[in-house]
Order: C-alpha cells, then structure tokens, then sequence
C-alpha cells in the first residue's frame, strides 16, 4: 500500500499518509478530490483517484484579521466600552446643564428670574446662528482651496473648533447668569434678614 504526500494550504508538504489517514483527512475536509497527491515513488495523480475516498464538507475558516481589523481582548473590550459611556455621559451631562437653565420650568434658588432666561435663550441662538455661518464660511473657504490636503487640515481642525468656541459662549453666558441670580438671591435673603431683625427690634 502506497503512502501519499500532498501540498497544504500554506505551500507545505505534508505526509507521508496512507489510504486510511487520507481518509480521516477527507472525511475532515483536509483534503478534497482535487487535491494533488504524490506517492513515494513520485507518481503525481489527485485525490479523486483514490477508490472509495469519500470526501466531507471543508472545515470553516475564521475571518483572517488585516491591517483595518483588530480584535481585543475581553477586558480590553469591556474598558472601551465603559470609557465610551462615561463619555456619552459626561457629554449628555453637559448638555443637560447647558440646556436645563433655559428650556426646564425648575425653580431657580430664591427667585426665578425670567430675565436672565431671555438673556440666556438669546446667547444660544446668537452663538449657535454665528456657529452655523462659521462652517459656512468654513465650507466655502476650503472648497475655493486648490490643494485637498489644506481644506481636509482646515475642515478637520477648524469646525470642531468653531463648535467648541459656540460651546464656551454658551458656558460663559451660563455662568454670567448664575452669577446674577446667586448676587440676587443674597440680596434679596439680606434684605429679608435685616427686615426681621428691625421689626424685633422694633416690637421691644
């Protein structure tokens, strides 16, 4: 009985096997009948031509990972994903502070002072109007830019800033406010301090 060799995949030889291991093979899916065989005495022929080899389905090939494909760790997986939601959270806090001030019907402190909520509702449209004329402008600035690498460097760089400087008027206007409800409402709690210290004063 003669013993087999054959070419795997990967360019290597393989062998030597006899009728029986060539089967497990082929019922494997190692092989299949058009898998050239050699024998050790150097007669070349396929697999097909082996009487009763019967061949099975071939094995199921994992995705091979390339340069666009990285595959992480459980762990690593897990700290990506909690990263990813600290920031969603952090993110929608901020815009939740940034927002509730002036579109929320909640008590401010002491008083609730509608005029710094017009003042408030006017800094964000003026800022979001002037962020959405800077990225056309922006736009239209790049695409007059006969070198793509320079208008994809100023898109890339400059709307995101443009957006972070809408974002920090937006900020400074809430801490503006705050600053003149926090001065009011001690204002307003000194005053109801010194009316009830002269009205004992008063009564003795």
């Amino acid at each position: 009985m003669p013993n087999y060799f054959f070419t795997d995949a990967n360019g290597s030889r393989r062998g030597p096997y006899d009728e029986q291991q060539l089967q497990t093979l082929a019922t494997q899916g190692v092989i299949s009948s058009n898998t050239p065989l050699e024998t050790e005495g150097g007669h070349k022929g396929i697999a097909g031509q082996i009487p009763g080899l019967k061949f099975g389905a071939p094995p199921s090939r994992s995705p091979v990972p390339n340069s666009t494909y990285t595959a992480y760790s459980p762990e690593t997986t897990q700290i990506i994903r909690s990263a990813s939601q600290i920031g969603q959270a952090a993110s929608t806090s901020v815009f939740s502070w940034l927002t509730d001030f002036a579109f929320r019907d909640i008590r401010l402190h002491v008083v609730n002072l509608y005029t710094c909520r017009v003042f408030y509702v006017l800094c964000w449209v003026v800022s979001v109007i002037g962020g959405l004329q800077m990225t056309y402008y922006l736009f239209k600035l790049t695409s007059d830019v006969s070198i793509p690498f320079v208008g994809n460097f100023a898109i890339l760089f400059g709307l995101p800033l443009v957006w972070l400087c809408v974002a920090f008027s937006i900020f400074v206007a809430r801490l503006y406010c705050e600053f003149w409800i926090i001065l009011y409402d001690w204002m307003v709690e000194t005053t109801k301090a010194a009316r009830i210290y002269i009205e004992e004063k008063s009564r003795r």
